[in-house]
């Protein structure tokens, strides 16, 4: 008896050992996956890259201001194509007639587009006194950020801005702010160049072809893209407001009808082989997610 239970004991062991090893390596990886599958806890800690340019490529991105309820198209539009947008938000308009709501937002930055900030009320920011622009910058962003939407690109509403105005939007926590103009476009601003630099050279002043407009046709875009491509490259922020599901009317000059924008799109998509590339303005400029100021 003595001899069989030593022999039953030394039979035990390594059963019982590898039966605790395997438990404890079960359970550090469990630890491990519940470690990586947990969020910050600090929300604002989130980071993201900016955007490396291979010399000779391009970058478009789509630009939507004022939170136009026909934009709500462009979001599936984009993505069915594999592209994503920036859609610039006036936080007092959300939800109101004529407008996107929240859960409209919401649902584009979960298909990946991405939320910026472009004031309370869209005014002339210059005009204002500084306490007066804070509130619209500043306020704005809080307002968006508290609906869990990610808020890093600023938009100045007419491209009004001054050296005020832009240590403002610092403040208030963006890590860029868009202009209106500034870019060579086949009509006009001659001495200007087809394209932003990458990074670009003011990123709170970052420069576009001024916003499309019922006047401007399909060739008319593609060639905002064509010459930057032929100059060597750079940035295209292209910016949308109405989208028309027909033709546009004569009191929409800030229009581009549903057709035009699938063709743009539908031409565009195939340059990615070629390096032109779309991104977010976020991906572009990268950076984290700053806190609201307090």
């Amino acid at each position: 008896m003595a001899e069989g239970r030593s022999c039953l004991s030394q039979s035990r062991t390594p059963v019982r050992w590898y039966r605790r090893a395997l438990f404890l390596s079960l359970s550090m990886v469990s630890l491990l996956l519940a470690l990586a599958c947990q969020g910050p806890e600090d929300p604002f800690l989130e980071f993201s890259e900016a955007l490396a340019l291979e010399p000779g490529q391009l970058i478009v991105s789509f630009n939507f201001d004022d939170n136009l309820a026909s934009q709500a198209e462009a979001g599936p539009l984009l993505a069915a194509r594999g592209m994503r947008g920036t859609f610039y938000v006036n936080s007092g308009r959300v939800g109101t007639s004529g407008y996107l709501t929240y859960e409209q937002l919401q649902q584009l930055q979960a298909a990946g587009h991405e939320v910026g900030g472009h004031t309370i009320s869209h005014p002339r920011l210059t005009t204002l006194s500084e306490a007066e622009q804070r509130h619209e910058i500043c306020d704005d962003r809080a307002a968006l950020l508290k609906e869990g939407l990610r808020v890093t690109s600023f938009a100045y509403p007419f491209g009004d801005e001054d050296s005020r105005t832009r240590q403002l939007v610092i403040d208030c926590g963006y890590n860029s702010g868009r202009e209106s103009g500034g870019l060579r476009t086949p009509s006009g601003c001659r001495g200007c160049p087809y394209a932003e630099s990458v990074p670009p050279q003011d990123v709170y002043a970052i420069r576009t072809h001024g916003s499309v407009t019922r006047a401007w046709s399909l060739s008319y875009l593609q060639n905002l893209v064509l010459r930057a491509e032929a100059g060597g490259g750079g940035w295209v922020p292209l910016v949308f407001h109405h989208i028309s599901p027909t033709t546009c009317p004569s009191s929409e000059t800030y229009c581009i009808s549903r057709s035009t924008f699938i063709a743009f799109l539908d031409w565009l998509a195939p340059r990615t082989s070629r390096g032109t590339v779309v991104r977010t303005m976020d991906n572009v400029i990268g950076g984290p997610l700053q806190p609201p100021p307090g």
